[in-house]
């Protein structure tokens, strides 16, 4: 288990550098590893970082195979934590792919785990991307809603780039013109 667990914070970390490719096969490996293993739990936390990694390299169709995989997974262990986190991945590949309907489902329903269990950069990462999924539908008022919700978290945690990144999003919907 410590092992496999160690290979997919590796794999974060090469994440994090840039070094995506590294990153991909390392959390390909840990992620053989944990199915091979039977540790669904492991699996699914290495399949969703897979699909993070994919998703910053364009490759839509593997990550949400391995996002499926991931959810699927959750919800064998019935996992509430991990299924939001496949949720919210999901939610930012429909965003991505311009599937709006089922983002918004995937991010409301990650968002009802993340918000009254209090994990604050999970609820800011779900709202930003609700508003700009409901902003690219044409959802301007719901757009709206969810991007206010995201500028009092960001107040609240007093992070810059969290402010900044709001801060746009709203920018870009005012900018719409539409009536909101």
């Amino acid at each position: 288990y410590q092992s496999i667990r160690t290979e997919l914070q590796l794999s974060n970390v090469y994440y994090a550098e840039g070094d995506s490719n590294r990153a991909k096969t390392i959390a390909a490996d840990a992620v053989k590893a944990a199915q091979s293993a039977n540790i669904r739990s492991l699996a699914a936390n290495g399949l969703i970082d897979l699909g993070y990694t994919l998703l910053a390299r364009g490759e839509f169709a593997d990550t949400r195979s391995y996002l499926q995989q991931a959810l699927d997974f959750a919800r064998q262990d019935k996992s509430s934590r991990l299924e939001a986190r496949a949720r919210l991945a999901l939610g930012s590949l429909g965003t991505q792919e311009g599937s709006f309907d089922e983002a918004i489902s995937h991010l409301e329903s990650a968002l009802k785990f993340f918000q009254p269990a209090g994990y604050r950069t999970e609820t800011s990462n779900a709202l930003i991307l609700l508003g700009r999924a409901h902003r690219d539908k044409g959802e301007y008022a719901v757009a709206m809603k969810a991007f206010s919700e995201q500028l009092e978290l960001a107040k609240q945690s007093g992070d810059p780039a969290r402010l900044a990144a709001t801060h746009s999003s709203i920018g870009v919907l005012l900018g719409t013109n539409q009536e909101i």
